[in-house]
Formats: C-alpha cells, sequence, structure tokens
C-alpha cells in the first residue's frame, strides 16, 4: 500500500501520519473530498486556529466516517484536509456549508489552493485548482 507522510498539527502540536491510499469497505460507496493547500508561514497560527474551531464544528456531522488536516513532512506549511463521507448526496450537502466555505476563504486568504479533488471507490471523480 502506498502513501505519503504527512503530520497532523494543531495548536498543541505536530503528529507524523502515513495518509495511505483510500480504503473501501465491501457494499458502500464511500466518497473522500482532499483538498491540498499552503500557507504562508506568517498566517500559520491563524491559519491552525481557524482549523481547530472547522474541526470541533464539523467532527460530529452525520455521515462523516473521518475528518483529517495534516501537513505534509518535509514541506512546511503544505496541508491536506481530508473528509471521509459514507455517500455521495452527504458530501454534496457538506459542500454547501458555511465550514466548507469558511475553510475555502482561509485558504484564499491565508495561503494558496493547489487541489481540490473527490474520490469514490478508490477512483477519482473530480479535480479542480480552483473552487469557491
Amino acid at each position: 500500500m502506498g502513501g505519503r507522510w504527512y503530520e497532523k498539527c494543531t495548536l498543541d502540536g505536530c503528529y507524523r501520519y502515513l495518509h495511505p491510499e483510500m480504503t473501501v469497505e465491501p457494499n458502500t460507496e464511500p466518497v473522500a473530498l482532499e483538498i491540498a493547500f499552503r500557507i504562508l508561514p506568517m498566517n500559520r497560527v491563524e491559519f491552525l486556529q481557524t482549523v481547530d474551531s472547522l474541526i470541533l464544528s464539523t467532527g460530529t456531522t452525520p455521515g462523516l466516517s473521518a475528518l483529517n488536516c495534516l501537513e505534509e513532512v518535509g514541506e512546511e506549511n503544505t496541508f491536506l484536509w481530508r473528509e471521509c463521507w459514507n455517500s455521495q448526496a452527504e458530501l454534496e450537502l457538506r459542500l454547501q456549508t458555511d465550514d466548507i466555505k469558511t475553510l475555502m476563504g482561509a485558504i484564499g486568504v491565508l495561503g494558496e489552493l493547489d487541489r481540490l479533488q473527490i474520490f469514490t471507490a478508490g477512483r477519482q471523480m473530480e479535480s479542480s485548482a480552483e473552487w469557491a
């Protein structure tokens, strides 16, 4: 199984994490949203405060099976936001929420979007370098 090393960072510290390829449970159609971006070093603390707030408000959302914001090891201030949902419909609802708009706005103001990708059943569905 392939993957890349990331660090999960919050205001409390950073933790190493191997980000594997998405795995799929039998007889399900889970969907993953991945947003890769860079934050300007001077905006790091403000960004991590925003992330902490978003994780707290999103973490118990029905249909959400995983939520992580990871920092790539060796590439300081390069992050991957990853959400896994039980269905495409739940993800589509999520994309309309204020939390996602806040995240995308923070990325736009505090850094730069690299890519936004949606995966289902282990394959890429959609990819965008620009999304608002």
